[in-house]
């Protein structure tokens, strides 16, 4: 499958007040539980607030008024409470009401402690203006020097202004691709790693939340914590072994 098609699954659109803010990501701890992440920004008010000026009952007190939708599917996902917040982190996290039939279907996710050595990451979000959801892809660039938790993606094509903020809040993943022999189709696995959440100086780049450094903080508020994954092996070293 290819990994676009796969990441669409999980892909969500977040609409607040009947506008269209940004993009969302479903992950599914076990067959009764499904949280979403995106970012914090989307909540804003006005254009001169920033991520770290929004407050939490703000948005707690709003849940009424954010719609969340898949593509393809006429009912909205509803959501059951705001579970994750903190001031310095443009992530937030809603779990999301039991008797969802959007979640059914869906295979449970991983986030993945990663150390970079798969460089092509994936995501799958509503850019502005677009009738559907589209899938884009960046290659693992580095660090940021002052935010340790945010990692850049290369782009291999100029972004569009437009698209980056119905982009943010997507889900960022890779694909693990395991070759057992050269004569045996490839299977993959699939891991969420982070969430994007703005383009970088001179829209050269992605930049995204990196899960690794603060999953361990966002499980302690979950009833049901999501799985971490330790570390993945690349294409690379699978064919040599």
């Amino acid at each position: 499958m290819l990994i676009g098609n796969y990441i669409k699954k999980y892909a969500i659109k977040i609409e607040i007040d009947g506008e269209d803010k940004g993009s969302g990501v479903l992950v599914k701890a076990s067959e009764k539980k499904c949280y979403i992440f995106t970012a914090k920004h989307l909540f804003k008010k006005n254009d001169n607030k920033y991520h770290i000026d929004i407050r939490k009952v703000n948005i707690q007190d709003n849940l009424s008024k954010i719609k969340i939708k898949k593509e393809y599917v006429e009912s909205n996902i509803l959501i059951e409470d705001l579970i994750f917040f903190e001031e310095e982190i443009d992530l937030v996290v809603f779990s999301i009401q039991k008797s969802n039939k959007h979640i059914d279907n869906l295979p449970i996710v991983k986030i993945l402690k990663n150390n970079h050595q798969i460089k092509e990451y994936w995501f799958y979000g509503y850019p502005e203006g677009a009738k559907d959801g589209i899938s884009d892809k960046g290659e693992y660039h580095n660090a940021h020097e002052k935010e340790k938790h945010i990692f850049q993606l290369k782009s291999n094509t100029p972004i569009d202004e437009s698209s980056v903020e119905g982009f943010s809040g997507s889900g960022i993943f890779i694909e693990d691709k395991k070759i057992i022999d050269k004569n045996i189709e490839s299977s993959s696995i699939y891991y969420l790693v982070g969430l994007l959440i703005r383009a970088g100086e001179g829209l050269s780049y992605y930049e995204g939340i990196d899960l690794s450094n603060i999953i361990e903080d966002i499980n302690k508020n979950l009833t049901t914590p999501i799985e971490v994954m330790e570390d993945a092996l690349n294409t690379e070293f699978n064919k040599k072994i």
